[in-house]
């Protein structure tokens, strides 16, 4: 033997006689036979995890083509539901992530703004029963004394117009009283009464005012009102009176005597007469 078999110009064949003395391999994972250096394989990536599986050459990086925060090569998450333009949907995925809620009570959603509610009091304490502002202020427009709203009592009755009924609700608060006994009322004004002398005392039996002066219209010496004695004679008077009477009846009997004796001459002289004849 004069030779043995060798490939120097990297053929895989004896240079000599033609044999083949190898294939081709790639035992330092370039993609090139480590003889011939033919192109064996292209890079690949069949396990998914970015890199070539023969060189190990970074082939691809993470990315998210369909939205859906795994990497479409590898499936590593790359990331989170976010809503940085606060619609309530995830920037990326367009999942809803929120719902509308107003946690600081001041009538808009917290995280897009949109107006959920509005000022309400339904426990009615002029305070907006969600964000505290005041809403109102006690009023009565029904004139009951109490607050239209919360109920509470704002006024008491009162007749500051004096015409007996409360100035708010126009309940009757009171009567006519005449407690000066000035015939008038004492809150009013208006007149009850007139001057009136029921005990004929010449009095009023109200205001105690003078009606009347003693008279004796009816000529018995006695006030017609109180039945006091008037213009009643003295004892001397009375005497007088009396001796008056008396002279009086005295000169009366006289004359009466002196015409009885006439009368009875008159009378025999007719008789006389009638004798004659």
């Amino acid at each position: 033997t004069l030779t043995t078999c060798a490939d120097n110009d990297n053929d895989h064949a004896c240079d000599v006689c033609g044999d083949k003395l190898s294939d081709c391999a790639d035992s330092n994972n370039d993609h090139n036979c480590d003889i011939c250096g033919e192109t064996l394989t292209t890079c690949a990536d069949s396990n998914n995890d970015h890199a070539c599986d023969v060189c190990g050459e970074t082939l691809t990086t993470c990315t998210d083509e369909d939205s859906d925060h795994l990497c479409d090569v590898c499936g590593e998450t790359l990331s989170d539901c976010e809503d940085n333009d606060n619609d309530h949907s995830c920037d990326i995925c367009g999942v809803g992530i929120s719902s509308c809620a107003d946690e600081d009570d001041d009538h808009n959603c917290d995280v897009c703004g949109e107006t959920l509610t509005t000022c309400a009091d339904n426990d009615n304490d002029h305070n907006c029963d969600i964000c505290g502002d005041k809403l109102s202020d006690c009023a009565d427009n029904n004139n009951d004394h109490m607050c239209d709203t919360c109920g509470t009592t704002l006024s008491e009755c009162a007749d500051n117009n004096n015409d007996h009924n409360c100035d708010i609700c126009g309940d009757k608060l009171s009567n006519c009283a005449d407690s000066n006994n000035d015939h008038n009322c004492d809150i009013c004004g208006d007149k009850l009464s007139n001057c009136a002398d029921e005990d004929n005392d010449h009095n009023c039996d109200i205001c105690g005012e003078k009606v009347s002066d003693c008279a004796d219209n009816n000529n018995d010496h006695a006030c017609d009102v109180c039945g006091e004695k008037l213009n009643a004679p003295s004892t001397d008077e009375k005497t007088e009176e009396t001796e008056d009477a008396d002279g009086c009846n005295a000169s009366m009997g006289g004359v009466s005597a002196i015409v009885l004796l006439a009368v009875g001459g008159v009378i025999l002289g007719k008789k006389r007469k009638q004798k004659r004849n």
